[in-house]
């Protein structure tokens, strides 16, 4: 079984890798690799220091508080995602599931 910071060190060295092709579908790779990484950085931050997960409202306001560096780690995240990309992500999430219903696949496989 992994860790959580296996995971993470995982997906750091394959995003390096990726980075280094000249091929754009590596890159395309790395896009979609960023949509769900920055999620398990901000939940792992309060898993690691025994902190219960509250949501991304009480994470905001306790880096706020406790760690500002760590929420600038996020901010360019922030501008390139703004919250009026979330629709056409949804869009896409629902569309993932519906092909998964509809094919017999496993729908909770991408939802993790």
């Amino acid at each position: 079984m992994f860790s959580r910071s296996d995971k993470a060190l995982y997906n750091l060295a394959q995003t390096r890798l990726m980075s280094q092709s000249t091929d754009p579908i590596y890159h395309q790779a790395i896009d979609l690799i960023m949509l769900y990484q920055p999620v398990y950085l901000m939940v792992d931050y309060f898993h690691l220091r025994g902190i219960a997960w509250a949501g991304e409202q009480d994470a905001i306001r306790c880096w706020q508080i406790d760690d500002a560096g760590y929420l600038d780690l996020f901010g360019p995240g922030f501008a390139a995602l703004s919250w009026m990309t979330a629709p056409a992500l949804a869009m896409v999430v629902t569309y993932a599931v519906r092909v998964r219903r509809r094919t017999g696949q496993n729908v909770q496989s991408i939802q993790a």
